[in-house]
């Protein structure tokens, strides 16, 4: 009838109360990649206080066997005004983990999620119904990650093997980066610029957000070489070219045009080492020797200091080691690569080396000390010290040359002398050859004119002829106690007598310790008359040979004066004897 209902001051209590005991259900989801949320739709309103994010689970296909990821950081960022509807934004980690790999949130298709029962609450405080492995929620909406990553920071760390760490806004593949497109600068303009573009670089990272690049040895040498580039944060900035890299989703960075300064930078801590070394005798006249440093970086070559090496003839100290510390050379060296000295020793040093034998003549006897300031990297690191290391190869030919044998023909009037290696003819000095009657004490000898004529061999390089002088040749062959058999030819040789082709003195034949000939060919040519004189105002005949004849052996009685030249001259004169003689051997008597 319109009445309207009476006042009633005092509240009524009800006479019975349903609650709520219908638990919650997820009704649908959908997943934005590129925004990071995850929209969850559900039954009923839901107490959003009583999330448990990490009971939810996003998972690559219905069942065991797939790839599951599990909300651990997340937020509620929206709601519905019913709070049936609740987006939540993933953390950066959680987005990060699916994005690593391409088989999970890519598709529809392999985009579902599950949930326990603890994942959270309705109003009256119902769990959810829970959402198993095997019967996860298939994806309603999946958009895309249509969001392209972006540089965040970097590292440049120059200490060992070098690493260049880029931290970029989201996931990316690491595999696909493409180190060329880098390049570093110092952030300086006109002369003082400094520039440096990758060649290489490789990385063990997969999909990450921290990409790890391990520059390759060259470039990492080459960047060291900069004095002004990569030696602090303030030196070290960064641009790159479009592509540099993709995001998991295939999305490509955008070029770096403007430079981005390093966040941190890390200096070269390690001390060099030295890798290997070896010797050589270089082609220059005279030889110089040669020791190749190879060090595990590169060195500065104008702080190594020779002085600092020394060479030994064997492994380890004894008494029996021969030692010779360099001299400085600074003004003689060269940098023939990154990380290659070549140090050239100097004269003065190579003599002292050949002196104290065997030192590097073999392998076997190619040792060097380095103490830890012979030489440092560019960022002043000092060489890690070493003691008795043997050279890698030792080309340098330092062994003497050694007479093995030699015969004396007096037909021909010439020594052959055989060595143990090719020598230099040329340099072969005929008055260091002394021939004597003994191997040592001798009571007859003659050291030949440096006159002498020297020759070498077409067939063997290790042989020389030498052809006496005549006045050597007449000396030997009137001597009745020198050179008249292999019983009395003995040879001697001072050590600059020759050289071999590396200008290495020969071995020293000492007059105490002569070498005995092992050819002997006598002089089985006879003389000859070669002109003669008749003065009958002093009645002198003077004969003149073709060699010097011993005067005792003269007889003139087998002199006939004859009227012409003919078998049978129409007179003739046979002398009967002669006056004073001469007594002298010679040519002409």
């Amino acid at each position: 009838e319109g009445n309207g209902i009476a006042a009633k001051l005092t509240a009524l209590q009800a006479s019975s109360v349903s609650t709520d005991s219908t638990a919650p259900v997820l009704n649908a989801f959908d997943l934005d990649m590129g925004a990071g949320t995850l929209l969850l739709s559900f039954s009923e309103s839901v107490d959003t206080a009583t999330f448990d994010f990490s009971q939810i689970s996003i998972q690559s296909q219905k069942g065991a066997g797939g790839i599951s990821v599990a909300v651990t950081g997340a937020s509620v960022t929206q709601r519905s005004s019913s709070r049936d509807i609740i987006t939540l934004t993933l953390s950066g980690s959680v987005l990060d983990t699916i994005k690593k790999d391409t088989l999970i949130a890519t598709t529809q298709l392999n985009t579902f999620v599950s949930l326990t029962s603890l994942a959270v609450k309705d109003q009256a405080g119902n769990a959810i119904t829970a959402i198993t492995n095997t019967n996860a929620k298939d994806v309603r909406t999946l958009t895309a990650d249509g969001t392209k990553p972006t540089l965040s920071d970097f590292t440049l760390d120059m200490d060992g093997s070098g690493q260049l760490i880029l931290t970029f806004s989201e996931t990316v593949q690491g595999a696909l980066i493409s180190s060329t497109l880098i390049t570093l600068n110092n952030g300086k303009t006109g002369a003082a610029a400094q520039t440096f573009t990758l060649t290489g670089g490789s990385t063990s990272s997969g999909n990450s957000p921290t990409i790890t690049l391990v520059p390759s040895a060259a470039d990492l040498n080459s960047l060291k070489k900069l004095t002004d580039l990569g030696v602090s944060v303030a030196t070290t900035n960064m641009i790159f070219s479009q592509g540099l890299i993709k995001d998991a989703a295939g999305n490509s960075i955008d070029a770096l045009v403007t430079a981005k300064a390093a966040r941190t930078f890390v200096p070269d801590t390690t001390a060099p080492t030295l890798s290997s070394y070896s010797s050589k005798l270089s082609s220059a006249t005279p030889a110089v020797l040669q020791l190749v440093l190879s060090f595990s970086e590169v060195v500065n070559a104008t702080s190594l200091d020779s002085s600092k090496i020394t060479l030994h003839s064997t492994s380890s100290s004894s008494a029996a080691t021969k030692s010779v510390t360099l001299k400085v050379n600074t003004a003689d060296q060269s940098q023939t690569s990154d990380t290659t000295l070549t140090v050239n020793v100097l004269a003065a040093d190579l003599t002292l080396i050949r002196s104290n034998r065997p030192l590097f003549e073999l392998l076997t006897s190619s040792y060097a000390s380095f103490t830890s300031a012979t030489v440092s990297d560019m960022a002043g690191q000092f060489l890690t010290a070493g003691s008795f290391r043997q050279a890698t190869t030792n080309s340098a030919d330092l062994t003497p040359p050694r007479l093995t044998f030699f015969s004396l023909d007096m037909n021909d009037k010439e020594l052959l002398l055989t060595f143990s290696e090719s020598i230099s003819v040329t340099s072969l000095k005929a008055d260091e050859i002394t021939l004597q009657n003994a191997k040592s004490s001798p009571t007859s000898s003659l050291t030949l004119n440096s006159a002498s004529t020297k020759q070498s061999i077409p067939t063997s390089a290790r042989v020389v002829r030498l052809l006496l002088t005549a006045a050597d040749f007449n000396s030997l062959s009137t001597s009745l106690t020198l050179a008249t058999g292999v019983a009395d030819t003995f040879l001697a040789l001072g050590t600059t007598g020759i050289q071999d082709l590396f200008q290495n003195n020969v071995e020293e034949v000492p007059k105490t310790n002569a070498i005995q000939t092992t050819a002997f060919t006598r002089d089985n040519i006879q003389p000859k008359l070669t002109n003669w004189t008749l003065n009958l105002a002093t009645r002198v005949v003077t004969l003149t040979f073709s060699e010097v004849v011993r005067a005792s052996t003269f007889d003139p009685k087998e002199l006939t004066i004859v009227s012409q030249a003919a078998a049978s001259p129409s007179s003739s004169y046979k002398l009967t004897g002669s006056v004073n003689p001469s007594t002298s051997d010679a040519t002409t008597f």
